[in-house]
């Protein structure tokens, strides 16, 4: 199980120092840990249900993680990938925190493996940590947004994949009153192009702006 995770590590380091891997390669290696580590999760024998419904559990999560892992690969600038990512994988700690709590409780309570009440047990933890995880990730975009918004910090996204951040720190006195966070952004975002048209030698007045425009679709009918 751990033979595919060795090898990312090896990958991930062997390009970070400059060696020549094809595209994407890290992403090829987190998938054959995953899917080795999903392969030797299938076949468990002699186990009784309640260690079955664990392992189900488990390679539920796997199989998560693959799809995770093939959807970041064909979406590089889609940040909801890369978070559903994050999200697989701290169900997955979460839930071996578990199975650990089931299969060597700290206490003296033992789990039943043909208790049926057990088994029942054991899939409404499981949808807790569904449903708590998805919420704790819910809650850190809501707080990493507050602080982008409160910074003045837009991270762009580009066709690579490859993140850019652009801040712009701005005075209390220089905030204009009545307009919300995305106005403001909207008006940078205006001023931004119409200092790239005038670098270009284009001239930045609305009225001659409009009348290019409009010869331009009279020349195109």
């Amino acid at each position: 199980m751990y033979g595919g995770y060795i090898l990312l590590a090896v990958v991930q380091i062997a390009i970070e120092r400059g060696w020549h891997f094809l595209p994407q390669s890290d992403y090829a290696a987190m998938m054959v840990g995953v899917a080795g580590e999903w392969f030797l999760f299938t076949w468990h024998f002699d186990r009784g249900p309640l260690e079955i419904m664990l392992h189900e559990c488990a390679k539920l999560i796997l199989q998560a993680k693959f799809l995770s892992h093939l959807l970041e690969l064909f979406r590089r600038a889609d940040p909801l990938a890369a978070v559903f990512r994050g999200y697989c994988f701290l169900l997955q700690a979460t839930w071996f925190f578990q199975t650990g709590w089931i299969v060597l409780p700290p206490w003296q309570t033992t789990w039943e493996s043909e208790n049926h009440l057990h088994v029942v047990l054991v899939t409404v933890a499981f949808v807790l940590h569904l449903v708590l995880d998805a919420a704790f990730v819910f809650a850190l975009n809501i707080v990493v947004a507050r602080v982008q918004q409160r910074r003045y910090e837009r991270l762009k996204f580009h066709v690579d994949g490859s993140p850019t951040i652009v801040t712009e720190r701005a005075s209390k006195k220089s905030k204009p009153r009545g307009m919300s966070y995305y106005q403001k952004l909207r008006k940078r975002n205006i001023a931004e192009k119409m200092a790239l048209l005038a670098s270009l030698g284009v001239s930045t007045d609305i009225k001659t702006l409009h009348e290019q425009v409009s010869k331009k679709r009279h020349l195109k009918r």
